[in-house]
């Protein structure tokens, strides 16, 4: 999926090495949000870090957003493609909304280039579990399956809401085909699916999480 924006730069880079980003947890105990960089540059110093959303921090929504960053002559980032989603649009789309526009290199002319990055939205340790899928509870699809680690495709991704007891509460679609028949078969499915409960301090609680489905001969 090809994304472009067009914005303002943001920070000249001055140095080059790798910085993961770490919050600590805050006064009143709870988890703080951690965005860490997987990218061998200070992203920081770079384009600076984006705000994690408050409504993700509320629901304890979390993922990896990898990136192949187009970066134009100018040493611009000038266009994305999205090679895998954190499971939530709120996710993705804020790091690609940061990203715009970033003065990624010196300013200068360049031979137009493209570099992969990986953005880690984690809801810091507070859970000691996330909620885990039990696959064989979903139903089965004629069409879709849903999508293992090693699958690399985006062809639907689907937020789903979990509660306490591993049942799903909500399904909502993140990033869809443009089928609408593919696009509500993945909701029957993503619906019908039950997970193993988060926990959190030795508590089973409520939580976020996504499911990405792909065609049945991908």
């Amino acid at each position: 999926m090809r994304i472009a924006r067009v914005t303002s730069s943001l920070i000249i880079i001055t140095q080059f090495f790798f910085a993961p980003i770490a919050a600590a947890d805050d006064e009143s105990g709870e988890p703080t949000p951690v965005v860490k960089f997987e990218f061998p540059m200070d992203m920081k110093a770079i384009c600076k870090l984006p705000e994690y959303p408050a409504a993700a921090v509320r629901r304890g929504i979390e993922g990896d957003t990898k990136l192949k960053l187009h970066i134009d002559e100018h040493g611009k980032i000038a266009a994305f493609d999205l090679l895998q989603s954190a499971g939530w649009k709120i996710l993705d789309m804020s790091i690609m909304n940061h990203l715009s526009g970033c003065q990624l290199l010196p300013p200068g002319h360049y031979a137009p280039q493209s570099k992969i990055f990986v953005l880690h939205w984690q809801y810091d340790h507070g859970y000691s579990s996330r909620a885990e899928l039990d696959l064989a509870s979903c139903k089965k699809s004629a069409s879709l399956r849903i999508a293992e680690n090693k699958d690399i495709a985006n062809d639907i991704v689907v937020g789903v809401m979990v509660s306490s007891g591993g049942k799903v509460v909500d399904a909502i679609i993140q990033w869809g085909s443009g089928d609408e028949v593919l696009d509500k078969e993945s909701l029957r499915i993503a619906r019908s699916c039950e997970f193993f409960p988060a926990e959190y301090q030795g508590k089973r609680v409520a939580k976020a999480e996504s499911l990405r489905f792909i065609g049945q001969n991908d």
